[in-house]
This record gives C-alpha cells, structure tokens and sequence, in this order.
C-alpha cells in the first residue's frame, strides 16, 4: 500500500495537489489482523508526511501547505473482514459498540464508490487436513454469487478450488466496483489460470469485463522434472510453491462487447527469482512496448492458454457415463482426514488420538510403490470413494492422474486400496466391482456360488462389441477377445509416448479419452504390453535386481547394516550411485532407469524421498521405513524394494518402447 501510494504521486497518477484530498476521502484499506492494521496505518501515514513536507519546490509550485506539525492521521483505514462487508450493512450492533470510531469508518467505505480496487488476495482453499487449522471462514452471500457465475460454467464435479480466498476476492471486487466502471489489479496465485476446474471463472470474467491484461510470471513449484526447471523461481521466493500471476480487469460500461480483449503475456524460461523481480521492475507499466502483448483466443471449453485438441473428443471416454465408454465404475482414491492415519507400524504413535479396532488397520497404496498401514474407518477417511465395493474380492484397479492443470499425465496399476495422492488427484478404474446380493435371490447357479456379492465386470459392454465389431470378431467367440483383453489394452495405450504428447494439455484438463486402434495387431500389441506392465507393476516386489546394478556391502552381520535413514546420491546430477546408508552403496545404475516417470517423478526417487525416516514438526513423532521392514520379517526390506524397482524401471522404459507407434494426424 505504501509503495502504491509513493509510486502514485512520483508517476503522475496523483497530482501534488491531489494528495490531501484523496488521502483525507478516497483512499481505504482493510485489515482484520490487529498488528498488520497497525503497520499498515503507520506506513501509509508515513508516506503521506514524506511526500506534503518534501521536497520544498514541490509544495511551492502547489496550493498544498506543509504540515510539519499537524499530524494528519489516516483514516481511511477499517479492522475488518473486507469479505464480510458484502453479507451485512456493516452495522453490526455489538461491533459498532466496542469500536465505534471503527464501525464509522467501515460505513464510510461502504458508501463510497469504489473505482480501483489492488492488492494481494491471500489464497486457501481449505485446511488439507484436521491438522491445518487453516478452515476457511463461511460468507453465505458472496459464495452463492460465486455458485450462480464461476461455479455455474465450470464442467466438473468438485469445484472446492472456486471457493478459494483469492477467488472470492475476485467476486467480491467485482460486484463491490463502482457501476461506472473500474479497474481491479491483483498479484495473486496463478492456478487460475489454466486449472480445468477454473473454466468456469474464466469464462466469467471474460464476460463481466471489458479488458484484461494478464502476466504470467510462472514459478510453479508443483511440477517436476523440465517443466519445474523452466518455471524456475517464484517472485515470493519460499512464500508460495503455486505459479504466480499480474492480472489488470478493466470495466468500460460504454464499450459495448460480449466478451473481453484479452492480453497476454509470459516470463521467460529459467528465470530466478531475482532476475524475475528485476524484469518487473524494469518494465514497470501495462503500457511499456517491451511487453509485447498477445491477444488470447479463448476455446469454447474455457482454455486461455495450453489449450485442448479438438481431436480428443472423437475418441472413447473412459468413463462410461452416457453408455458410450469404457469403465462402468469410476471412484477416486482414498482421501483421509490426515496423512497421520498411514504408518509404516502398525503400533504407530500417530494413532493415540484415534478410535479404531483392529480390524481397522489394513494395508494401502499410499504413494507409488510404498505400502503403508492405514486405520480405515468412518472418523478417518472423509471421502472413501467406491473401495468397498471395488475390494470385496480379489482385484486390479487402473489408476489415472486426474485433473490437475499442470502435472504430467501418467497411469499405475494396483491390487489393493490406493491415496488419493497414489496418482495426482487419483481416478481409478477397477475390472471389477462388487454389488451385494438381495438375499431372496441368492442362488447356488449364480456366478460366485452362494457369497453374499455378485461380481461385475468393470468394463463395459458397449467397449466390448464395439471392439469385437471392429476387429471382426464374432459375438459368440467370447474367448478370443475378452474384457480383459480391452482392460489391459486400455493400460498399455496410456503409456503410449505419442498419446502422452499428443494430447498432454488434455490430459491435465480431462479424463482420458482413448480410441480403439485400426490395426488389430497392434490392438493386440498394447494389450500384451498393458498385461506385461500390470504384472511388473503388481509384484514389483518379488522383481529380481538388475543384474549389471552392483552393491558395495560392509556389513557387520547386524540386522540394523539395512537400516535406512535417507538415502541419496553421491552429488547433484550423479543418479548412477545411490548411498543407501553408511555401509551399503548401489552403482552402476543406467541413466534408462530414470526415464520411468509416474506421479511426476521416477519410480527410483520415490523410493529414495518416501523410505526415510521423518519427524512430525509438531508432535515429534517419528515415522521409520525400518519398522515396516520389522515387521514383515525381512530386514533387507528396502534394499531389496530399491534393486527391484531400478529393474523394474528398465523392464518399463523396455516395454514402452517397443509399443507401436500411432499416427493421431
């Protein structure tokens, strides 16, 4: 707010003569923490006095006098919710009591209209967990204004992230400018922008104003690999790990259009922070020719930029929603009220606060190929999805990245309950389900005997004659092309290298689409390659080492030589060595290891980042890979996970490979 206001009077947008006036009637700021308000005052009250004391040929070309001894406080200034004045006339009786002098600014801003409105909104979408104690504050009105806009156009199921804070002031803004017009300017997260979950707000504001300028400065710290290094650093530094955005909307009444001009432009590749604030400072202005804007053309899907394939739609859905898709069943992957509630024990400390039996503790998928136990019950798991009827019996479930907006697309198989994190934002896909029986029609003929579930079959019926169909199979010779066959070829094709690539921006935005191959060989090819993939990725555990990997032991016979604390690598950019700990090294591993990528990151380094000893900030309590090792009586636990995971990265990055290549053109 200081620096504003100071950049204001030195570029002219406030004339020395202006000053006392707009600081004395049409200047506010709102602020509902009692020590930022203060600071805030006093900053802005210091910027004030140093600009109408100084410099001397300023005030005598200006009817301004000095007041070098007549402090002029500012107050302008409220203790307030800034949200909370859109729900109520802002007299509330015992509020306006205990602060009246408060209470009587706030009714002052409320009534003044409002043609600029800055900031930086903060942004939260909800405590992660009961942990955060970050639970976002209710605001009846603004948010059933952003359910009838916003929420209204986006095409999706969960639309949480448009309730975040930085959105609400977005709406809030909005509707609280001036009916003449005004200028809204944020520096804020930057998700909005091209999160599939945010078309809908895009759409909006694409509709409520006139023009929008909108810089991209990037510095996304949720991706990985040579996207996270061109992202590079954030224009907050550590204060935020989301991409960050400058967004100007401009509202002209007199211009008479349905949809804004919208101008875009991006930082540059590789940038550090420094170099990123430097680059902002240099060019100043919306107005500077260096900025060198673009008109952006949004889709009719509500993409600005990395837009999506109009392709894409032509193919399957994997969701078999209209009867026209491949999955009967869709669930989503656990998500628990904490991450406390996984353990590598099963006597963890991090259960004390729980109520569980027993019975409750089984065993889940809580990140790629890391098992954990898990309390799953009703006061721990908050969003269980379909896992009860998917894992009745004995199955193999697909699991997708959902949409993200900006993790690389991947896919992994499992056998039993996986995270919601397992994936990013996991959407997973059984080839079977489990519906209970009614029990007067239980029959000893049905399929499954006398059990008290009758299983069927994931995948859909129309997938199936569509296939058979296709590929000129009859109707009744079922044993030669089986849901089976379509489950595995569905895994197969979604490791396809020229599919990722193809439709990578859809594949952040969308569920998966996928088309039936022409060629019936090579329908056959990814269904082969899907079952050898399903089995590696399975039983990565039983997977024997490589065998040109090499492991340098010294070893006192001790069962604790295998203990692991954390591994790593020898230096930065060596991954051809891992120090597994103080006695035992594996080198010689192939650089091809590292290109299996799942979950944004390779299958080698989540062994490395997730079996390590790590303590809870808070309660001290310790989280130990070697328990898990403990207690399924093999102490060579996670040495022997890590040597079969290099191989069975190998055998992936093999088996990709040799898939057949497909010509989307």
């Amino acid at each position: 707010k200081t620096e504003s206001f100071s950049l204001s009077e030195k570029r002219g947008l406030i004339k020395p003569e202006d000053l006392e006036r707009k600081y004395k009637h049409e200047i506010f700021a709102n602020e509902i923490v009692l020590l930022a308000y203060y600071i805030a005052a006093v900053n802005i009250e210091n910027a004030f006095h140093d600009l109408v004391v100084s410099p001397v040929e300023t005030l005598h070309a200006t009817s301004l006098q000095p007041h070098p001894a007549a402090f002029l406080p500012f107050e302008g200034i409220c203790l307030t919710d800034t949200f909370q004045l859109g729900e109520s006339d802002g007299s509330d009786k015992m509020f306006s009591e205990m602060f009246p002098q408060n209470s009587a600014r706030v009714q002052r801003q409320m009534k003044a209209p409002l043609t600029v409105i800055m900031g930086n909104p903060p942004y939260s979408a909800g405590q992660k967990s009961r942990e955060d104690n970050a639970k976002n504050l209710k605001y009846k009105l603004l948010e059933k204004k952003i359910e009838v806009t916003y929420a209204k156009d986006t095409d999706t199921s969960n639309k949480n992230k448009l309730y975040d804070s930085y959105i609400k002031a977005f709406r809030w803004s909005t509707d609280r400018l001036d009916c003449n017009g005004g200028i809204i300017s944020f520096i804020c997260n930057g998700g909005w922008l091209d999160n599939a979950s945010m078309e809908g707000f895009r759409k909006t504001i694409e509709k409520e104003f006139s023009t929008i300028y909108v810089y991209n400065l990037r510095g996304n710290a949720l991706t990985s690999g040579e996207l996270r290094r061109k992202e590079a650093g954030n224009v907050f530094k550590e204060g935020t790990r989301t991409p960050v955005t400058i967004i100007l909307l401009i509202k002209n009444p007199s211009v008479k259009i349905n949809k804004a001009k919208i101008q875009y432009n991006e930082i540059a590749d590789y940038l550090s922070h420094e170099e990123k604030l430097s680059k902002i400072k240099k060019l100043g202005s919306v107005s500077n020719p260096e900025m060198k804007w673009k008109v952006l053309t949004p889709n009719g899907q509500g993409d600005w930029i990395n837009k999506r394939n109009d392709n894409f739609q032509d193919y399957f859905s994997i969701v078999n929603n209209n009867s026209n898709g491949l999955f009967n069943l869709k669930s989503i992957g656990i998500q628990t009220v904490s991450d406390s509630v996984y353990s590598f024990s099963k006597y963890s400390e991090n259960w004390f606060e729980y109520i569980y039996q027993k019975s409750d503790v089984q065993v889940g998928c809580y990140r790629p190929f890391l098992k954990n136990y898990l309390i799953k019950n009703s006061s721990t798991i908050y969003r269980p999805g379909k896992w009860d009827v998917i894992m009745t019996g004995k199955n193999v479930v697909l699991c997708v990245t959902g949409k993200t907006g900006n993790s690389e697309f991947s896919a992994l198989i499992s056998d039993g309950f996986v995270d919601y994190q397992f994936q990013k934002n996991s959407q997973c896909f059984p080839l079977y389900y489990y519906e209970e029986r009614p029990k007067q029609s239980r029959s000893l003929f049905d399929e499954g005997g006398d059990s008290e579930y009758i299983r069927r079959d994931g995948v859909s019926d129309f997938i199936l004659d569509r296939a058979r169909k296709q590929y000129g199979v009859s109707t009744s010779s079922t044993t030669r092309l089986t849901k089976e066959d379509i489950f595995y070829y569905v895994y197969g094709f979604l490791h396809s290298p020229e599919y990722r690539e193809k439709f990578a921006n859809d594949l952040k935005k969308m569920l998966p689409r996928l088309p039936l191959v022409e060629d019936v060989r090579d329908f056959w090819a990814f269904s082969k390659a899907g079952r050898k993939l399903a089995e590696l990725h399975i039983n990565y555990e039983n997977v024997p080492p490589l065998q040109t990997c090499q492991v340098s032991e010294n070893l006192t016979g001790l069962s604790d030589d295998y203990r692991v604390t954390k591994m790593r690598f020898p230096q930065k950019g060596q991954k051809d060595t891992i120090i597994y700990n103080s006695k035992i090294t594996v080198s010689n591993i192939p650089a091809k290891a590292y290109e299996y990528v799942v979950n944004g990151k390779s299958a080698i380094e989540w062994i490395m980042e997730r079996y390590a000893i790590t303590v809870h900030k808070e309660s001290g309590i310790r989280n130990d890979p070697n328990d898990w090792a403990a207690e399924v009586g093999k102490p060579r636990y996670i040495l022997d996970l890590l040597l079969s995971i290099i191989n069975v990265s190998i055998q992936t990055v093999e088996i990709v490979g040799a898939l057949p290549k497909v010509n989307f053109e």
